[in-house]
């Protein structure tokens, strides 16, 4: 669990160390616990423990690997995030929360420095959201029309978005969650 900097700044230094350069960012957030429920009886230490994993993580991480993505020349950030940050689910009010944060902060990095970053590309990879349909207990369904999404169609995105045939697409969410959003 990323939520301090000390092990971003040693990270950075890998560069510098010989170890290699980074070209690419996957940020693979996604966390929830049984303590998450409305947002009138979660515990706050649950809403901090959400907001750090989940959204605050993700930003520390961003803020260590631009830098080295400018003075490289380029790089790719996927950020990825579950559905329910669009969607909102009932009794997971921490974490649909932060997946909203990490939907928006990716919109907004991925706008503020545009230009900035010579072909950085910035994006939110919605992955498919499993147990967390199962858990929403609304008495909604949101089917999955193409039946459920594996691990491979879940990395095929992840591998596409920072890639130099994705180079002008830039703050997109892509949902790889089989149609789920959209029933």
């Amino acid at each position: 669990m990323i939520h301090t900097e000390v092990p971003l700044r040693v990270a950075a230094l890998g560069g510098r160390l010989g170890v290699g350069a980074l070209d690419i960012l996957y940020n693979n957030v996604g966390a929830s616990t049984v303590g998450d429920s409305r947002v009138t009886q979660t515990a706050v230490e649950e809403f901090r423990r959400a907001l750090d994993l989940n959204l605050f993580g993700m930003l520390l991480c961003c803020r260590h690997a631009i830098p080295r993505f400018l003075q490289a020349g380029g790089g790719g950030v996927v950020n990825t995030s579950l559905a329910v940050g669009l969607m909102g689910v009932p009794d997971l009010d921490s974490y649909t929360a932060a997946m909203g944060g990490v939907v928006a902060s990716t919109r907004l990095i991925a706008v503020e420095g545009a230009r900035e970053r010579r072909g950085a590309h910035i994006h939110d990879h919605r992955a498919g959201t499993g147990d967390v349909q199962a858990q929403a207990g609304d008495g909604s369904v949101h089917e999955e029309l193409l039946g459920p999404a594996s691990p491979e169609d879940v990395a095929y995105a992840a591998l596409f978005l920072p890639s130099d045939e994705a180079r002008v697409i830039t703050g997109v969410g892509l949902p790889v969650d089989s149609g789920v959003t959209m029933s």
